[in-house]
């Protein structure tokens, strides 16, 4: 039975593991129909965003911890900071996944002042509205980034090389493609981070247009797989 080979797949192996590594050397024949590609379901939130007239000039900053570099991280963060209040951004820290929030309020406490905003609030299912206002999302955490998308806030990754976030990579290649995924894998210094805000527009103009072909893929594979059942 395929379903308990993978539900015995899921409790060997730890979440980080490929895919590749806890299939190997387990039977299991697919035939081309068995198979099916779907985006992050993240991307069905769409249908229940409501327009907004006019983004605020804010970006919003969430972080899951950084253990490693941090001190690389942190030297790009306030430069990235000065760079954004240069540009008259007003800024905001915020974490969508609970035990990220003793990291932003570390964040906080080593970068805040008067033109920083710290929300004290998780930003649950409840919540997502939260990014309908907001011009741009910097995080390294998949579904900040994701939902920044489906709310029309152009996301940017910061990808250090842990494990955690080579996801983000690996799904804005297939989901958005290498057009964008060019723009957001390098987060190094600073320039980069001047050049993807220069060409805010453009990236805007292009996320919209993916978010809705993601979508509507999703709906439609849904709808295959249950018309199968059925």
């Amino acid at each position: 039975d395929n379903l308990k080979i993978f539900d015995n797949i899921i409790k060997e192996y730890p979440t980080g593991d490929s895919t590749a590594t806890a299939l190997k050397g387990v039977n299991i024949e697919f035939r081309e129909n068995d198979i099916h590609y779907i985006p992050d379901l993240a991307f069905l939130y769409k249908r229940y965003v409501r327009s907004v007239e006019k983004k605020q000039r804010t970006a919003i900053l969430s972080f899951r911890p950084v253990t490693e570099n941090f001190d690389q991280f942190f030297l790009w963060l306030r430069k990235g900071i000065a760079f954004l209040k240069s540009r008259n951004y007003h800024l905001v820290y915020y974490y969508q996944v609970k035990k990220d929030k003793e990291f932003m309020q570390k964040l906080y406490d080593l970068i805040g002042d008067n033109g920083i905003e710290l929300r004290r609030d998780v930003v649950w299912y409840d919540d997502f509205e939260f990014y309908s206002d907001k011009e741009i999302v910097i995080s390294n955490r998949l579904h900040c980034l994701l939902m920044g998308a489906v709310y029309g806030t152009v996301p940017f990754a910061y990808l250090d090389k842990g494990m955690l976030v080579r996801k983000i990579q690996d799904v804005f290649e297939s989901s958005f493609g290498t057009s964008y995924t060019d723009y957001i894998t390098d987060f190094t210094s600073t320039e980069k981070l001047e050049k993807l805000i220069g060409d805010k527009i453009k990236h805007k103009s292009y996320i919209d247009n993916i978010v809705v072909s993601n979508e509507q893929c999703c709906r439609s594979t849904i709808k295959d797989i249950v018309e199968k059942f059925e």
